[in-house]
């Protein structure tokens, strides 16, 4: 028999001090427990430990959380499976919880990185860097945790070291990232060690840290990193230590003096060049940090002569900085200091036609030129400028030169377009919108002007404006596609015909995907669906993670009956779990008769995101179908909420109207009444309601509302006969069949006196002795003594009762309105 030692209860915030180690054999102790999710798997087997990353771009770490350290020394060999694409291996610890905790990892493409997850918000502490220690294959690691200090080690060699005060301690995992090149990486652990004795931690510290050397280029490239990373006074500290232990090149100075000035140490950065210039006198970006370095120290005149002294000078590559635009900045930048405004200008200008893709030179020089009093070239540069910052997004530095250019020309267009363009990309439409405006009154003529104004007016519904505006911009710019596709895509809504613009777009850029998929939808709409998807195939051959490209072809297979296809071409890894896949997922379960499964994935769509309304609505419209009503009520009230549209609030009374709660079905109906008088299909559940009240009168009032805008509407004609059958008498002319209703309560009606001949459609009269009634147009070829009679029986016909009596008085009404409307015309 065997016996186990029952397992001890451990206080969870016990902070350990032990060694452990395990070969992951089948007799060691167990610590990382075996565990199988959708997204990963681990556990022991074969003499390691695996996990598995069953999905792209995916963290996980397993854990051992029974133990917590603080200070601690590790050691474990680890590996990459050979089968896996881009993907990390590494530990998480002093791992507090989800939100907390410090990870370091090493990728099999060669590099490392360091941080820490505070609060949810990942910090960098070592951004990614190379090491040539790091195999893609086993590799063997070793972390020292000792206070505030982490150093890291690769077969046996140092690679990083740094100070953090985050986190004081926590658990310790083995963790892996797989990213997006394959869906599967597999990561092995062969062997693990912690000590987390204090003595001998302190005993591993001063050994590793202390006492064994340091490659010095492994510091230098850690300095590279901090340096990156803008961590100057940490890349200062490597690349010191490593100074000490090897002897400096170019390079090494260099760098070395570029940190000097980035914490404002220009003494020190000058002496570093110096030394980096003796061992290269070619060395060009140190020739130019030299003046730069200079230049901070207001030593204007040697900067400006220094400069001057290297622009012709040759070397390997030729004069030094003959075409090297920074270094004709920083003269122009020496002259403008030294207030020689043409001569500044002169070097602006050269750095400009050197690289004239570059704001800065060209604001530099609008800077000298206005010093000079040129306010017309001035003007011309900081438009430039202007233009120049635009288009690489740097917003925040166009308003001063806005209030420059207002300052000579107080209604310059060119500043008004870009301030109304900043305000477009930064979705302030209204305020975008007053200030194309204008322009557009005054005709200024830039198509962007018209194109921006037409998104704008599109996006708030107001198409026919938007084309309007979209015309003009094709006029002023024909030779965009994007012009004449947003005028198709608004022509197509308005029921034009969009073909001519949608045939310009495509022979402007035959390979964009988006003229494409409009093509596509302009044939859907025509019922060719063969051509259409064509075009979706071929949009999506070029852009295949489209949302809005995948949906579409898969909506056009599904109209052609291919519904196996539709719902495949959802399934592709990178859009399977995208919201408005998955809601597309439920519309083509609608479609199949599948209610149970669009709800599940109408639900799937909603907890990506809860608050969508067109997620909500069909989830709700689902659940009415199943009697889910409570489920519904709970959607559309949040949908209410959020967007309370007529059909929103049709669904709301439907809902209040299956339970028989007539009261609220009422309010719900009449709001959406209010939002829309002529919403047909909540004017048709309005008179449901009423019928179902027995108020057929304020019934028969909906229901004729529904007739007068649509005589075929099938539930329209269903609720009139009801009411009918409920609350009128029919009669009907014998010979050819002509109905009328009339109340059932009709009240007494008087003795009628016609002159004249009544309508042809009314009711002529009844026979007294068969009962048959005919109506006016059949009983006119049996006339006797001017007065109709029974061709059967051979008697007068009279209208003998009131609802014959009533009928003939409406006829006469509508009648005599129908003349009174003529003679008004």
């Amino acid at each position: 028999m065997l016996f186990f030692r029952k397992k001890e209860k451990r206080d969870p915030y016990e902070i350990m001090s032990e060694k452990w180690k395990t070969s992951f054999s089948l007799f060691d102790r167990k610590r990382f427990d075996r565990e199988n999710t959708v997204t990963y798997e681990s556990g022991a087997a074969k003499g390691k430990y695996f996990l598995l990353l069953k999905k792209k771009d995916h963290f996980a770490w397993i854990l051992d959380e029974q133990h917590r350290y603080n200070n601690f020394y590790l050691e474990a060999d680890v590996a990459f499976d050979e089968g896996n694409g881009h993907s990390a291996l590494g530990f998480v610890f002093r791992y507090v919880n989800e939100e907390n905790f410090y990870y370091f990892l090493i990728s099999k493409r060669g590099f490392f990185r360091f941080d820490v997850l505070f609060n949810r918000n990942p910090l960098v502490r070592i951004d990614w860097t190379e090491s040539p220690l790091i195999k893609p294959g086993e590799n063997s690691l070793r972390i020292i945790a000792q206070d505030t200090h982490f150093s890291f080690y690769i077969d046996d060699e140092w690679v990083a070291e740094l100070e953090d005060d985050t986190l004081s301690a926590g658990s310790i995992g083995f963790a892996a990232q797989n990213y997006n090149e394959k869906k599967e990486a597999r990561f092995y652990m062969k062997r693990f060690l912690i000590d987390s004795r204090p003595i001998e931690v302190d005993r591993h510290f001063e050994r590793w840290v202390h006492h064994i050397p340091q490659e010095p280029q492994y510091r230098i490239e850690l300095a590279k990193t901090f340096f990156a990373m803008e961590a100057f006074p940490a890349a200062a500290v490597q690349l010191k230590k490593a100074l000490k232990h090897k002897k400096p090149i170019a390079d090494d100075y260099f760098l070395f003096a570029e940190l000097m000035i980035n914490t404002g140490m220009y003494d020190l950065a000058l002496e570093n060049i110096e030394r980096c210039l003796d061992l290269d006198p070619d060395y060009i970006r140190a020739v130019r940090e030299k003046a730069n370095i200079l230049y901070l120290k207001n030593r204007f005149l040697e900067a400006r002569d220094y400069l001057q002294s290297n622009l012709e000078r040759g070397g390997d590559a030729g004069p030094v900085f003959k075409d090297n635009a920074p270094a004709w900045n920083l003269l122009g930048n020496c002259e403008y200091a030294l207030g020689n405004w043409d001569k500044a200008f002169e070097a602006y200008d050269r750095a400009c036609r050197i690289q004239p893709d570059m704001p800065l030179f060209f604001l530099n020089a609008a800077r000298a030129l206005e010093m000079q009093g040129d306010k017309d070239r001035s003007l011309e540069y900081y438009s430039t400028s202007a233009g120049l910052f635009f288009r690489q997004e740097a917003y925040g530095e166009l308003y001063p030169i806005f209030s420059r250019i207002k300052k000579f020309d107080p209604q310059n267009s060119d500043v008004k377009i870009l301030e109304g363009k900043i305000l477009f990309h930064e979705e302030k439409f209204e305020e975008a919108e007053k200030i194309f405006q204008p322009l557009i009154e005054k005709g200024i003529p830039d198509s962007s002007i018209y194109f921006l104004s037409g998104i704008i007016a599109s996006n708030r519904g107001d198409r026919e404006k938007a084309v309007s505006l979209l015309q003009k911009a094709c006029e002023l710019e024909n030779s965009f596609y994007l012009h004449w596709l947003k005028l198709a895509e608004n022509k197509a809504i308005l029921g034009l015909d969009p073909e001519q613009e949608l045939k310009k777009a495509y022979e402007l850029d035959p390979e964009e995907p988006w003229t494409l998929n409009q093509y596509g939808l302009f044939y859907m709409d025509k019922g060719d669906y063969e051509k259409a998807k064509e075009y979706f195939y071929s949009a999506y051959g070029k852009s295949p993670s489209s949302t809005a490209i995948v949906i579409n072809l898969s909506e056009v297979l599904s109209r052609s009956n291919e519904m196996k296809e539709a719902f495949q071409v959802l399934n592709t890894e990178a859009l399977k779990d995208v919201p408005e896949i998955i809601n597309h997922r439920g519309n083509l379960c609608i479609k199949l008769g599948d209610t149970s499964s669009a709800i599940r994935e109408y639900e799937k769509a909603l907890k990506l995101e809860p608050d969508n309304p067109v997620f909500l609505e069909n989830c709700a419209k689902a659940c009415i179908e199943r009697d889910m009503i409570k489920r519904a009520e709970e959607m559309l009230v949040k949908l209410y909420d959020i967007s309370p549209t007529p059909a929103v609030c049709n669904l709301i009374g439907y809902c209040a109207l299956i339970q028989r709660d007539w009261p609220r079905a009422e309010v719900a109906f009449r709001d959406g009444l209010e939002k829309d008088p002529e919403n047909i299909e909540i004017l048709t559940n309005l008179a449901s309601l009423y019928l179902d009240r027995m108020d057929c009168g304020k019934a028969k009032e909906a229901v004729m509302k529904v007739l007068e805008k649509d005589p075929e509407h099938e539930e329209g004609k269903k609720i009139l006969f009801r009411i009918r059958e409920k609350s009128e008498v029919h009669i009907a002319c014998v010979t050819c069949g002509r109905e009328w209703w009339a109340p059932e309560n009709v009240s007494v009606q008087s003795r009628l006196t016609i002159h004249g001949e009544p309508p042809p459609d009314a009711p002529a009269g009844k026979c007294a002795t068969c009962g048959k009634v005919y109506c006016v147009a059949c009983a006119q070829h049996h006339v006797r003594e001017s007065r109709f009679f029974c061709p059967d029986c051979d008697v007068f016909l009279k209208l003998s009762d009131d609802w014959l009596k009533y009928l003939l008085l409406e006829k006469l009404r509508e009648e005599e309105t129908r003349e009174g409307d003529k003679r008004g015309t």
